[in-house]
This record gives structure tokens, C-alpha cells and sequence, in this order.
């Protein structure tokens, strides 16, 4: 199985894939709206790049990440001290997904999944990962430069004839944005972070990004 076999590349992949649990209706109505999804494709997908973001913090190769993540997100990262959340560090047996909000732009669609281990092995983990895709529509009667067949990406938005890399605006699902809704404090106990302002505000960012002005006010 290609989808499978992608996710097992490498001495240092996990033999599973992550579960994503049923979406609520609200999101299952958004994700309704996403073209040419595919819940099995995308799990195949989260377990690539989560596996991935693990191997190159584990390793300090971050760079190793260019094709998985965003420019941003990268920046943050590599940031002295890092502008963004780091990524959890759970085993993909204990980890629990869920798809919890889509979002169609023009130009880019955005999809967030949970994270989370249950309270599994000490204090509850919590992350929403950010994911974003160029529209598909954008490939459209397009040819690969390099073997010039009709374009048909693999998950990792290469030419699925001869392996080339394709950039067109990130068509595969890359990882753009990391929120840590459970942070521990000095005391070692929880704290929570509202996600509902985050995500507005993202959504502004995207709507811009877009071209595209928002018309929720600031947060």
C-alpha cells in the first residue's frame, strides 16, 4: 500500500497511524466543503508530518522540515527563542485526533485537528495543529517541468510519476501553525488557553494572505 509504505519510510517511523475520531457536525459540515478530501488520505498525512516534526526536533533538524511545514511555522521554530509552540512529543499509539474546524479560502483551505493524549502517562496534552493547502483547482491542466505527464501529486505534493518536487503553492497538506491550549505552568498544574480568539485571529491572517479582507473585528 503507497499511502502506507509513505508513512513507513524510514528506520525512525512508527508502524501506525494516528486515529482521527469523528469530527462534531459543525466540522463535518466545513470538511463536507473541502475538495477532493480524503479522512483516510489525511490521516496518512498527520502521521507523515507528525512523525516527521519528531524525528527532526529529536535529531536538531529542523531544516528537514522545508517540505512539511510552512515558511512561518519554520521561522518560528529556529527563533532564538522559539516564537511558536513546540510540538508535543507522544507516541502515536497514545495520541487521540479529532478534525475540530475547515475553513475554504480562496486561495488556501485550512484544516485544524486536536491532539491530545487523554490524560494518558502524567498531565493531559493538548495541541491543535493548523494545516493548510493550496486550492486544487490551481493544478488544473497543468504538466509536470521534468517529466511533463499530466500533474498527480503523492501526499507529499510530489509528482506521483517521476518523484519530482512541485511547488505550486503547497498542494499538499502542510503544516502552517501549532497552538498549545494546555500549557504547564511554574507549579506544574495545567493552564488553559482560549482557542476560539485564536483561530479568529488566523482566520484574519488567512483572509489576508488571500487577498481577501476580513470582516470580523480584531482581536
Amino acid at each position: 500500500m503507497k499511502k502506507l509504505a509513505a508513512v513507513l519510510r524510514g528506520g525512525g517511523a512508527e508502524p501506525r497511524l494516528i486515529r482521527l475520531w469523528p469530527p462534531s457536525p459543525t466540522a463535518a459540515e466545513e470538511v463536507a466543503n473541502l475538495q477532493s478530501f480524503s479522512e483516510p488520505d489525511f490521516g496518512a498525512r498527520l502521521t507523515d508530518v507528525y512523525n516527521s516534526v519528531g524525528r527532526a526536533w529529536r535529531d536538531k533538524r529542523l531544516t528537514d522540515l522545508e517540505a512539511d511545514v510552512t515558511v512561518d511555522l519554520l521561522a518560528a521554530w529556529t527563533a532564538k527563542p522559539p516564537a511558536a509552540p513546540l510540538p508535543m512529543q507522544v507516541t502515536v499509539k497514545a495520541l487521540r485526533a479529532r478534525i475540530e474546524e475547515a475553513q475554504v479560502g480562496r486561495a488556501y483551505d485550512h484544516l485544524t485537528v486536536s491532539l491530545g493524549n487523554g490524560g494518558r502517562r502524567g498531565a493531559p496534552q493538548l495541541q491543535y495543529w493548523t494545516f493548510e493547502r493550496s486550492r486544487g483547482a490551481a493544478a488544473r491542466g497543468r504538466t509536470c517541468p521534468d517529466c511533463a505527464a499530466l500533474l498527480a501529486f503523492d501526499l507529499r505534493g510530489r509528482c506521483r510519476h517521476c518523484g519530482a518536487t512541485v511547488d505550486l503553492a503547497r498542494l499538499a497538506w502542510v503544516l502552517a501553525r501549532v497552538d498549545a491550549t494546555f500549557q504547564a505552568t511554574s507549579r506544574g498544574s495545567p493552564s488553559i488557553r482560549p482557542y476560539a480568539a485564536t483561530w479568529a485571529r488566523w482566520r484574519q491572517r488567512a483572509a489576508a494572505r488571500a487577498g481577501v479582507r476580513s470582516s470580523s473585528p480584531s482581536a
